[in-house]
């Protein structure tokens, strides 16, 4: 979702989950985000109380049974890394990323004009 604002203001959100929900649903903005978020919400349950404790289960030998905790957990905690990133890198949100993390509010930027292929 933090990549929506930069690519609708360089015309290039056409592969945006937040566009593509507002697509397939005729939602507006805040409608799309609404529902991204809930996906998010989710998933990020169904990972944490079903899946995570079935793995944490498996038991198959010591070596392996160690191998898959460290995998699963540098998995589990993928998306953690992922959203800090976003926020720090100042991809997205410039050096205003610890604001937008701390608030979850951002201003839509302008949409820039599309260069001209013939200059």
């Amino acid at each position: 979702m933090a990549s929506y604002n930069k690519e609708q203001a360089a015309g290039d959100d056409l592969h945006n989950v937040v566009t593509i929900i507002m697509h397939e649903h005729g939602v507006g903005l805040t409608a799309a985000l609404e529902h991204a978020a809930q996906m998010h919400a989710e998933r990020a349950r169904h990972a944490l109380e079903d899946l995570w404790p079935a793995v944490r289960a498996l038991r198959f030998s010591p070596a392996v049974d160690a191998a898959l905790a460290f995998y699963a957990e540098g998995l589990m905690n993928w998306p953690r890394g992922n959203d800090s990133w976003t926020f720090e890198s100042q991809r997205y949100f410039g050096t205003d990323g610890p604001r937008v993390q701390r608030e979850r509010t951002v201003a839509l930027y302008p949409k820039r004009e599309a260069a001209d292929p013939n200059k």
